[in-house]
Order: C-alpha cells, then sequence, then structure tokens
C-alpha cells in the first residue's frame, strides 16, 4: 500500500523511466509524487508539496505551448 495513490500498480502504470548513473530507474510521476507528498501530511513534505505543485504547473504550461 502507497499512501496517496490508489495502488502500487497505477504507481507503476504512472511512473517513467529515467537513467541515472547508468543505470534505468523507475520514477514515480509528478502527479503521484504530489499526492503521496500530501498524503504524508509531514511539516517538509508539505514544503515540498508546494514547490512541486508549481513545477508541475510549470511543465504542463510548457507542454501547452510546444503543442500550440
Amino acid at each position: 500500500e502507497v499512501a496517496g495513490v490508489e495502488s502500487y500498480e497505477q504507481l507503476w502504470r504512472d511512473s517513467g523511466r529515467a537513467r541515472i548513473a547508468g543505470v534505468d530507474v523507475r520514477v514515480a510521476s509528478l502527479d503521484d509524487l504530489i499526492a503521496m507528498k500530501r498524503a504524508t501530511n509531514r511539516v517538509k513534505d508539505q514544503l515540498m508539496v508546494l514547490e512541486y505543485v508549481d513545477l508541475a504547473d510549470e511543465i504542463r504550461r510548457q507542454e501547452e505551448s510546444d503543442q500550440g
């Protein structure tokens, strides 16, 4: 069970791939990361949520700009 997301399967399905130090790894989507941080409700996580939401908004604006 993963707090903030429906299931581990959803987390896996929404994840992406990244190469870190020469190793391919799965990385949670930004939206899922935001949901998990919100679910923990710890002060340090809540502060990060604000930054992650701003980042997600900026990425969406950029994607919209690239499409139009």
